[in-house]
């Protein structure tokens, strides 16, 4: 009789630690979305500011391009952050990553040209941790269609 009441007891704390694990992972992955929304509008605020910066400095295109790259990089990650699908998230993620490839190109020429800002460091940092971002996940998904692909083969 004792043995029993040990074994309901202990598998009853099992499932609550279980409940308790997938209510914590959930947590996690909400807040996960809320720190690349939150590193994203960082990013678009500063990539603001020195896009301002070149185009003072009189090179309205290049600092209009550098721009319009930043905000697709912004909204690529608002977009996958909260996508459904499969398809939309790699479709969001494909083009943050060749967005921000395009800016880090463009940093690259106003280094070069002499034109970059005071902050041209904090945006680099940022923009390689954007594109970084980008690749793990499309890293990520590769691999995890390649187990779906060979498990459908099997």
């Amino acid at each position: 009789m004792e043995f029993e009441d040990i074994k309901e007891d202990f598998d009853g704390k099992a499932e609550e630690q279980e409940e308790k694990n997938e209510q914590e992972e959930k947590k996690e992955e909400e807040k996960a979305k809320f720190d690349v929304a939150d590193f994203a509008m960082e990013y678009i605020m500063n990539m603001y500011a020195f896009s301002a910066d070149v185009k003072k400095k009189g090179h309205a295109t290049l600092s209009d391009m550098l721009f319009k790259d930043a905000m697709g990089v912004y909204l690529s990650a608002t977009l996958a952050t909260w996508s459904m699908g499969r398809d939309k998230f790699m479709k969001y993620i494909d083009d943050g990553f060749y967005a921000s490839g395009r800016i880090i190109e463009y940093l690259k020429i106003l280094e070069t040209m002499g034109v970059a800002g005071d902050n041209l460091e904090t945006v680099r940092m940022q923009t390689f941790r954007m594109h970084k971002m980008y690749r793990s996940s499309i890293n990520t998904m590769k691999s995890k269609l390649v187990e779906i692909c060979r498990d459908s083969y099997m």
